[in-house]
């Protein structure tokens, strides 16, 4: 298990219940969201087509947040959270709690950003 004190767990379990409501509150407005009325004009399409994009990318954002979270109080669970899924050290305290459910280590967080993009996909 990580160096996290108890008091540093706790609080990361608080992030992570504050960071789901969030994510949860913003699928919730998304699907509660009224639908754009119907485009007079082509302005108006455009302005129809980049708010169901948006819309779109903020649903996307949300689930991915909540997975993190869910793999994040997975890792909390078995034991393995504060270690770096790329190389196995210890992630930081003071990363863990500016970045609950961050995955690896700083070094190795900045390696996969600078190394090409996976072809058609997100970086986790």
């Amino acid at each position: 298990m990580t160096a996290l004190t108890d008091a540093e767990l706790a609080r990361v379990a608080s992030l992570l219940d504050q960071a789901e409501l969030r994510a949860r509150a913003q699928l919730t407005a998304s699907a509660a969201a009224p639908p754009s009325p119907e485009p007079s004009d082509q302005a108006d399409q455009a302005d129809r087509d980049t708010d169901l994009r948006m819309g779109e990318a903020v649903e996307t954002h949300a689930r991915r947040e909540l997975a993190d979270i869910s793999a994040a109080r997975q890792r909390l669970a078995n034991g393995s959270y504060g270690f770096c899924i790329e190389c196995g050290e210890e992630i930081p305290p003071p990363r863990l709690l500016a970045y609950p459910t961050a995955r690896r280590c700083m070094d190795c967080q900045r390696a996969r950003e600078a190394a090409p993009a996976l072809a058609g996909g997100r970086q986790r």
